[in-house]
């Protein structure tokens, strides 16, 4: 069970440092003038997606001691897992 609690808080960090990541993005952006609709679908890939993961995982990690949802929790983390080299492969234009 520890190493499920280590592999939760390495996935949240890696995705929390990818909201850091959008949340610069996003201010950035804004002081450079992009057009609102361009930003408006930018910061939903840059910032809401790896926001809404980012939570799922902590929520995860908060209800995994319960041995009932334990299994769910567990889904979330590989989801999460499969989830990242997939946006981050995205995320860097594909290179």
């Amino acid at each position: 069970m520890r190493f499920s609690y280590f592999f939760a808080a390495a996935l949240a960090g890696a995705w929390g440092l990818l909201v850091l990541s959008g949340l610069d993005f996003a201010q950035q952006a804004k002081l450079q003038g992009i057009s609102a609709d361009m930003l408006s679908a930018r910061t939903t890939y840059y910032l809401y997606f790896p926001l809404s993961v980012f939570l799922f995982v902590f929520v995860a990690w908060f209800v995994s001691r319960y041995r009932a949802v334990r299994s769910i929790s567990y889904s979330i983390y590989v989801l999460a897992t499969v989830a990242l080299p997939c946006y981050l492969l995205f995320y860097t234009g594909g290179m």
